[in-house]
């Protein structure tokens, strides 16, 4: 007589993996700008973030992160590259040498009462800078993308084709359902790319516009996003 195969426990249900969120953090020339990323923002009851200089740790500013961005899955937000601490402690930054270092924490606190804490220091600036500005008149928005020191002038893509991402090529974009971009251009000189992006006749006051590139020494593309106001501008010159 066999004996009877002993019983084998039920399988326990593993618990679902929750990847956790991310920071990252680059600098332009004169400003800084953190991106926090919420995989999984459902299972999250609040979060801040923190910028504080390195030097005086105890001197800090923290922030409460919106509901809404959390829900959003995304939450940025831009800084001076350098940390006002200088300012306040001119004598100790009289040594040249002395690094004025704008660094960022961010806390989360999840449903479970876990907490998370996402930590960078200023990275070096990238390779080129963005700026954008609005002109009323012809009711167009202008992207400038200018090279760092002895850097090259970026060239630009008018799309949102990411494929076309490179070392030195940047795609730009306006959050504008449908845009149409057969009038827009983009124009190399001496110190600057100028993209040039008419608006349509009918678009919301506040416009997005998105510069997609590739940050130094990473694959993974990075999107600087500035919003225009252009109602307002537009009335004034009525």
């Amino acid at each position: 007589m066999t004996a009877a195969p002993a019983p084998t426990a039920a399988p326990t249900e593993q618990p679902a993996f929750s990847p956790g969120s991310e920071l990252r953090f680059l600098s332009f020339a004169s400003l800084c700008e953190a991106q926090v990323r919420f995989p999984v923002p459902e299972d999250i009851v609040s979060a801040e973030i923190t910028f504080f200089d390195p030097n005086f740790p105890e001197e800090e500013k923290t922030s409460s992160i919106p509901e809404a961005a959390i829900e959003r899955g995304e939450y940025r937000t831009m800084r001076e590259t350098y940390s006002p601490v200088r300012e306040a402690h001119p004598e100790f930054y009289a040594d040249p040498a002395v690094e004025s270092t704008l660094s960022v924490r961010v806390t989360i606190t999840h449903a479970d009462g876990r907490v998370e804490t996402l930590f960078a220091e200023r990275p070096a600036a990238q390779r080129f800078t963005f700026a954008c500005g609005y002109d009323a008149e012809s009711d167009t928005v202008s992207v400038y993308l200018m090279p760092a020191k002895d850097g090259a002038i970026p060239d630009a893509v008018i799309g949102d084709d990411l494929s076309l991402l490179g070392e030195n090529t940047v795609c730009v974009w306006p959050e504008i359902e449908g845009y149409d971009a057969s009038a827009a251009s983009a124009e190399k000189n001496e110190y600057s790319n100028l993209v040039t992006l008419p608006l349509p006749e009918e678009h919301t006051e506040l416009v997005t516009i998105h510069v997609y590139f590739l940050p130094d020494g990473e694959t993974e593309p990075f999107d600087f996003a500035e919003t225009v106001r252009t109602a307002p501008h537009k009335e004034a010159a009525s």
